[in-house]
């Protein structure tokens, strides 16, 4: 089976073929816990809808609920496709940033404010 694989694919995941993929939900949960292993009801479910999202799972056709709207829910694997979509800023030379906009004076109150800084300092050494 392996080289039938290697065939189409550059490399085989063997995880897959040598623990129970419940076992492997299990330790993505405890792992995502951080340091702690035992989450409470509340945690697992958050946890759970978070790897349901990352996966990409979708409702099923066949079922007793039926959607109440046309929301699209949008997978991981669809959003992390840079290649093939390139973005649109790439041909753009660089910005030419000769000027700088900001004062080299400070305003009068700024100056002020400055000053009054320095002298509580001062006094606050002394």
């Amino acid at each position: 089976m392996i080289p039938e694989l290697l065939q189409v694919q550059r490399y085989v995941l063997t995880y897959r073929f040598s623990k129970d993929l419940l076992e492997i939900l299990f330790n993505s949960i405890r792992a995502s816990g951080g340091w702690n292993n035992n989450p409470m009801a509340r945690q697992f479910l958050a946890i759970f809808r978070h790897l349901m999202v990352q996966c990409g799972v979708s409702p099923g056709e066949t079922g007793n609920v039926a959607a109440q709207d046309n929301t699209v829910s949008l997978s991981a694997v669809e959003m992390s496709n840079a290649e093939e979509n390139p973005s649109p800023f790439t041909n753009i030379s660089a910005l030419v940033c000769d000027h700088s906009y900001l004062p080299t004076r400070f305003g009068g109150l700024v100056e002020n404010a400055l000053v009054y800084i320095a002298g509580f300092v001062v006094r606050q050494l002394l």
